[in-house]
């Protein structure tokens, strides 16, 4: 009717357009309980960081959805892919950059390992995850999780050394912080030095 279609128009004008524009479709991660995509992690480099960022993604996707994420190095027949690290080259320090190229392909990848996790982490804040301690935090549930098809992100930390100060978190060697760290991007000047520098990152022993 006129009604419907000046509705749509006045919507349109204000940024709102309720239907797909053209043939693009989203990339669902899951739907009812079962995994449509699977996460392929990068092997070269520092493969253990790499890996550590997509045990932390399928850890958290299936927290979402209820799904169970298989973490692979190829892809597998009949599921989406997610990349968890590709040859990225970042134009600032700690760069991560997620991007939807298909219905079929979403990459999550950075600046080195560490990089790559902080986008891992920063697509889990997109989807309503909230990290607030080390041993509280808020997931959220649902039956259907996707990201639109012209889903595109950059950002890098705003300045290069980030530390908290403060009562429970100066515990050195306490592998909870550490790991509650690195979800708020934060580093150390020490461990940027160190040829492990991605794994120590994650509070891990070095390999």
């Amino acid at each position: 009717s006129f009604l419907f279609y000046a509705a749509c128009f006045s919507l349109s004008a204000y940024g709102f357009w309720p239907f797909n524009d053209g043939d693009q479709e989203p990339f669902v991660f899951a739907e009812n309980g079962q995994a449509k995509a699977a996460i392929v992690v990068r092997t070269e480099g520092r493969a253990a960081g790499y890996r550590y960022a997509a045990n932390e993604l399928a850890d958290y996707l299936g927290k979402m959805t209820g799904a169970r994420f298989a973490v692979v190095e190829q892809p597998v027949d009949g599921l989406a892919t997610i990349r968890v690290g590709t040859a990225y080259r970042a134009a600032k320090t700690d760069e991560l950059h997620i991007e939807v190229k298909s219905s079929d392909l979403l990459e999550i990848t950075g600046d080195d390992a560490l990089g790559t996790l902080y986008g891992v982490y920063d697509l889990l804040e997109t989807f309503g995850c909230r990290f607030y301690c080390y041993d509280f935090e808020k997931i959220p549930t649902t039956n259907r999780l996707e990201l639109a098809a012209d889903y595109v992100r950059t950002d890098a930390p705003f300045m290069i050394h980030r530390q908290q100060l403060a009562g429970v978190f100066c515990e050195n060697g306490n592998p909870q912080v550490n790991v509650f760290s690195r979800k708020h991007r934060m580093t150390r000047e020490l461990e940027k030095t160190n040829d492990f520098a991605a794994v120590r990152y994650l509070g891990l022993q070095q390999v």
